[in-house]
């Protein structure tokens, strides 16, 4: 359906770093992905409760598919530095997508990948529904027996490091805003958002107690947009 086949399966892989049952926002997905994501809903790989919900719950069958986890028959490919580089023995695509997620690919050679986990390929990560410990789950269960000798497995600085740039996601920033919550009724509050959405102003929204937060610029055109619904 002219969509880009490595998007869509850096999304697949995604799933396998994500918690079964629980929900990802489906509003922060490329076009292409919202899309992709009707197609998993479909073969029972996601759940949605509907077509239009704003977000989506792995299902195991999805994760087990998805799986970042080798099997118990293969040997951990892994070696990762202090230096936060990664060497990997391995010449699967899959695997390489795989790290891909939470690493930059410096060199590919035709049976072994080096690349580098560094703070803007974690945040890439991060926005996407992988955590921290999925990272370091991911290091240690594919760990090559090379590595499986030290202790500790992962070196502190790096899993540490880690998780700095995991709560910078999470930091609380100062910013001007309008609220909006004087509405009537429900689908008075979704006319708004949906227009706020649309102009790509939306800071946060909470439908269940119809309260909307835009940026300060969006001010005067959310109001003329509720006076001309009126």
């Amino acid at each position: 359906r002219g969509m880009d086949r490595n998007e869509l399966l850096t999304f697949l892989f995604q799933i396998g770093f994500q918690q079964i049952g629980k929900g990802y926002s489906a509003e922060t997905l490329s076009d292409q992905k919202r899309m992709f994501l009707g197609d998993l809903c479909s073969f029972g790989l996601v759940y949605r409760r509907k077509a239009t919900s704003r977000r989506y719950y792995p299902t195991r069958l999805g994760v087990n598919l998805s799986s970042t986890h080798s099997r118990p028959d293969e040997t951990g490919f892994v070696i990762l530095e202090p230096s936060f580089k990664i060497y990997a023995n391995t010449r699967s695509t899959l695997q390489m997508n795989r790290l891909g997620i939470f690493c930059d690919l410096l060199y590919r050679l035709p049976n072994l990948v080096v690349a580098k986990i560094t703070r803007d390929s974690c945040l890439r990560a991060f926005k996407n529904g992988v955590t921290a410990a999925d990272i370091l789950s991911f290091i240690t269960i594919n760990a090559s027996p090379v590595m499986t000798t030290k202790t500790p497995l992962i070196p502190d600085a790096v899993s540490v490091q880690i998780s700095i740039w995991e709560e910078e996601m999470y930091r609380v920033k100062n910013q001007l805003a309008v609220m909006f919550d004087q509405f009537d009724q429900l689908q008075d509050f979704e006319n708004v958002e949906k227009f706020a959405r649309e102009k790509g102003v939306v800071l946060w929204s909470d439908p269940s107690q119809m309260v909307l937060i835009v940026t300060p610029e969006a001010d005067e055109i959310i109001r003329r947009f509720i006076r001309n619904a009126t």
